[in-house]
Parts: structure tokens; C-alpha cells; sequence
């Protein structure tokens, strides 16, 4: 074997994706009653609770959460809420609507509305990105809040994420959250 050709297989061996750099495998849920599906990475677990048009993701071990709405030590949670889960009482017209008695609601400060035009997903309209923070009593630390409302197929719906604020995971959580965001999409009226 000729020194160029050893050479170039060197090159081409240590070029070559590890499977450690790969991304997370996806798992997908879908929802029969508000018919929308997503995808969400394998690492994150999911808890359904019956009769909840929405699953809760969430990132740490059951046995190190603290309860009472509290999360663990860099832990967080994405949820997804259908606007027709919610009392009749708190029902508005659009999405904008319910991100701003939202805010108004649980924001204790470092607040931030805006609403978006090119999301990068084709299939939902009237975005609003809302974040903001919130101490939850109990707790000693103050939790970060990052949502989307957003019409999906004529439901209006938010995906929300929850975290410590300043915990070094954020960021990932943040892609995290744009990643499921992203993903959802009409899907038929097929059970889970």
C-alpha cells in the first residue's frame, strides 16, 4: 500500500462521524382527542395523565424530584396544553389571548412576548413566544418559563418549557422545546 493511500485512510477513519456525536433518537406521540402528533428525543420520558390533551416530557429520574411543582437540580419539563382542556372560565379567542392572561397570571418578572411569523413549521399560525419568570412557593430558587402558543389545525394549543433559571442546561433544554415545537403537526383521529 502506497504512503498517499495509507495517508488518505487515516484522514477518511478519523473524518468519519463517531456514533457518540449522533443525535438522540426521536419517539413520537400522538394524540387522538385534539389529533396532533410530535416528536420528542428518546432521552426525555413522557407521563400521560387520563383525560389531559397533553403529555408532560420531562428530562430527570421521578425518584429526585422534590415535588409540590418543583424540579429536581437541572431538571426540566415540556408540556403540551390544548386550549380546549382548559375551564371555560379561561378560554380566549386566539392564541395572543391566552399567552397575555398567562403572563399576566404567573410572570414575576424578566418578561418577554413576541410574536413570530416563520417558525419552521408550515403547519401552525398566530405564534407567540412568551418567557418569563416565576417563584414557586416553597422553592428557593426562581424557574424559567419558555413558551409557544400557537393555532395548529383550528386548536389553539401551547407547548411549554420549565426550568431552574441559570442551570448550564438551558440551552439545551431551549433546543429541546424549538425541536418538539417544530415537530408537531395535524395528525388523523387514531388513538395513542
Amino acid at each position: 500500500m502506497s504512503t498517499a493511500l495509507a495517508m488518505a485512510l487515516v484522514v477518511l477513519a478519523l473524518a468519519r462521524p463517531s456514533l457518540s456525536a449522533a443525535v438522540d433518537p426521536l419517539k413520537t406521540y400522538a394524540n387522538a382527542q385534539y389529533a396532533y402528533r410530535l416528536s420528542y428525543p428518546a432521552t426525555w420520558h413522557i407521563s400521560l395523565v387520563a383525560g389531559k390533551g397533553g403529555p408532560t416530557l420531562y428530562n430527570y429520574d421521578l425518584a429526585s424530584a422534590p415535588g409540590h411543582g418543583l424540579l429536581p437540580e437541572h431538571g426540566a419539563e415540556i408540556f403540551v396544553l390544548p386550549h380546549g382542556d382548559l375551564s371555560k372560565i379561561e378560554h380566549s379567542r386566539t392564541a395572543q389571548e391566552w399567552a397575555t392572561a398567562d403572563v399576566r397570571r404567573f410572570s414575576q418578572g424578566n418578561l418577554a412576548i413576541k410574536e413570530l411569523e416563520n417558525v419552521g413549521n408550515p403547519e401552525v399560525t398566530d405564534v407567540s413566544r412568551v418567557s418569563y419568570d416565576s417563584r414557586m412557593s416553597g422553592g428557593d430558587g426562581v424557574q424559567r418559563h419558555v413558551a409557544y402558543y400557537f393555532l395548529l389545525g383550528g386548536e389553539i394549543l401551547k407547548v411549554e418549557l420549565t426550568f431552574w433559571k441559570g442551570d448550564p442546561k438551558a440551552e439545551s433544554c431551549g433546543h429541546t422545546l424549538l425541536s418538539i415545537f417544530k415537530s408537531i403537526r395535524v395528525a388523523d383521529a387514531t388513538p395513542n
